[in-house]
C-alpha cells in the first residue's frame, strides 16, 4: 500500500520544512500537485518543492546541485535557499 500524498500531507511537510529552514510560511499557495507538490510562499519570493517521499531524495539533491552549477555559470536559474548550509532538507520520511 502506498502512503497518501495529497495537499493536506504536503502542507504538513511544508510547515515542518519552513520551521527547519527558518523561513516564514504565511499563506502558502499550492502551484502544482503531481509527482511533487510545489508551493509559493506569498510575500517571500520563495518556491518550495515537496517530494512524495524519501525514494526521491537523490533526485532532489541532484536538482539542487544543478541549480547551483547553473548559478555559478551565470545562467538564469533559481537559487537554492538552503544552499548555504546543505544541498537539500529532509524533514519527514515515508
Amino acid at each position: 500500500m502506498t502512503a497518501r500524498f495529497d495537499e493536506q500531507t504536503a502542507r504538513a511537510v511544508l510547515a515542518r520544512a519552513c520551521v527547519a529552514a527558518q523561513v516564514v510560511c504565511t499563506d502558502p499557495q499550492l502551484l502544482r500537485l503531481g509527482e511533487n507538490a510545489i508551493f509559493r510562499l506569498n510575500g517571500t519570493g520563495t518556491v518550495v518543492r515537496i517530494a512524495r517521499g524519501v525514494a526521491h531524495w537523490d533526485d532532489a539533491v541532484k536538482e539542487v546541485n544543478i541549480a547551483r552549477w547553473l548559478g555559478r555559470n551565470d545562467f538564469p536559474s533559481a537559487e537554492p535557499l538552503i544552499c548555504r548550509s546543505r544541498s537539500s532538507l529532509m524533514v519527514a520520511t515515508r
